[in-house]
């Protein structure tokens, strides 16, 4: 099941859900410039992983851009090109998808072993609330 809660995030991010840590995985290199879009709602499985959950129910695991990837410390908050990523939050993300093994991607941090990888959004540097 996976439920929103809030965390803060440190290269690990610590949860407020009753769980230890959790990772966001990053890749190096350019963030991607694809085309497509997907939106959905953020959230952590269990305490462990950073996901975006899609209106049809799919969890895809978010591999952020190391480059455009920002934590902040003092206010305890994770930005992608400036925009606040927090758990509950409906998002649109840029990128690609990725249903290849997770090898085929050059991780800076790579998601840990415990996450649902069967679905991965390799996001771009830009995500932002969905226009409605």
């Amino acid at each position: 099941m996976i439920r929103p809660c809030l965390f803060a995030f440190a290269g690990v991010l610590l949860a407020g859900c009753g769980a230890s840590e959790v990772s966001f995985a990053t890749y190096k290199g350019e963030p991607n410039a694809d085309g497509a879009a997907i939106e959905g709602e953020i959230a952590v499985d269990h305490g462990r992983c950073l996901y975006l959950v899609t209106p049809d129910g799919r969890q895809h695991l978010i591999a952020l851009p190391a480059v455009a990837t920002r934590w902040d410390s003092s206010h305890a908050t994770l930005t992608l090109s400036g925009v606040i990523l927090t758990p509950g939050a409906s998002m649109v993300f840029g990128g690609s998808g990725l249903t290849q093994p997770l090898n085929s991607l050059q991780w800076k941090t790579r998601p840990s072993n415990e996450c649902d990888a069967s679905l991965i959004w390799i996001a771009g540097d830009s995500a932002g609330p969905p226009r409605r």
